[in-house]
Parts: C-alpha cells; sequence; structure tokens
C-alpha cells in the first residue's frame, strides 16, 4: 500500500470554474462510471496537492501501483485523443477533522 501526505484544496471563485466541464463530463459518461465504480459518483472534483514523491503523476500514469479501476478511452465520450485509458486508485482520507478514515 502506498501512503501519501497532502493538503486538500478547497474550491474557489478560480477553481471552480473547472468543475463545471468535470460535471458535464461526469454526466456525459454516467452509465458507464457507474458500471465501473458500482455507484452514482458525485459531479465535482476533490484536489488534494501532494508534494511528495515529486514523480508521482509519472508513476501513477505508469501504472504504479496498479490502478484498481480501468476505463477503456473508448468507452468514454468527451475524451481528447491524446488521453489514454482512464484510472482510478481505491483510497482512504484521513485527517484532524476526520473521525474516521472515510
Amino acid at each position: 500500500m502506498m501512503i501519501l501526505g497532502g493538503t486538500l484544496w478547497l474550491s474557489d471563485s478560480v477553481t471552480r470554474r473547472t468543475m463545471g466541464r468535470f460535471a458535464a463530463w461526469m454526466q456525459a459518461n454516467g452509465a458507464v462510471l457507474r458500471e465501473h465504480f458500482g455507484v452514482e459518483l458525485f459531479r465535482g472534483s476533490l484536489n488534494i496537492y501532494v508534494p511528495d514523491p515529486p514523480l508521482l503523476q509519472m508513476d501513477l500514469d505508469a501504472g504504479k501501483p496498479t490502478p484498481s479501476i480501468v476505463i477503456s478511452h473508448s468507452d468514454l465520450t468527451a475524451m481528447a485523443p491524446g488521453l489514454g485509458d482512464a484510472q482510478a486508485w481505491k483510497c482512504e482520507l484521513r485527517g484532524e477533522k476526520l473521525p474516521v478514515a472515510v
């Protein structure tokens, strides 16, 4: 199991604008996402700044650790041509204000 520490970024007037496009993408792909995740997903985003390891994005793109869920690029709509398959990893969120991991 990989353990990461980070800072939760809450939405503000600048970042909130990107949520609209992401929410539209989530709605367009709702059936495929429900099929893979087994639940209705929240149409927003959770942003956590993880400073260490510095190459985390490259490691995740390389499949380290192995993704829990992979959705084929061809199964999703409104995906940019240069993007690969969608990937997701199971995780637990813990923090001072969370009495139990979520």
